[in-house]
């Protein structure tokens, strides 16, 4: 799935659940670069889990292989079952998130990507349209 394609998803979703708050006299859902890269994360997921999911279960099985490599027995990580019923192994997604910008040397990086696409607020009678500027809100 094509980044554009993928930030496309993320702000017509958006667009949708904000229109709704904004109705309701709400503040519009603003994401911080953290939150955008989760989303961005959890769209590529599931389209490979819908998509393809033997080949995302064997992914991620290489990816296991690769941290297992370097890592001591005890802390490696077993990997999933390729003979047994992918779609019960993958159908859980969890996120750990620190929420107050404590990794600012990955957020400057993550930033260097380009601009997060945000939401303008709408003026009455328009359609709210994406921005560019990540963590900003257009008056």
């Amino acid at each position: 799935m094509a980044r554009r394609r993928t930030s496309e998803n993320i702000v017509r979703h958006t667009l949708q659940l904000n229109e709704r708050r904004m109705t309701r006299g709400d503040e519009p859902i603003v994401w911080k670069y953290f939150q955008y890269l989760a989303l961005l994360f959890t769209e590529i997921y599931l389209d490979r889990y819908f998509r393809d999911t033997p080949g995302l279960l064997k992914s991620i099985n290489a990816q296991i292989d690769v941290y297992n490599a370097d890592t001591p027995e005890a802390d490696r990580i077993a990997p999933l079952d390729e003979a047994s019923d992918a779609w019960s192994q993958l159908n859980k997604l969890a996120f750990w998130m620190v929420i107050n910008g404590v990794s600012t040397e990955f957020g400057d990086a993550f930033r260097k990507l380009g601009p997060i696409p945000t939401v303008k607020r709408p003026d009455p009678g328009h359609e709210p349209v994406p921005a560019g500027r990540p963590g900003h809100v257009c008056p």
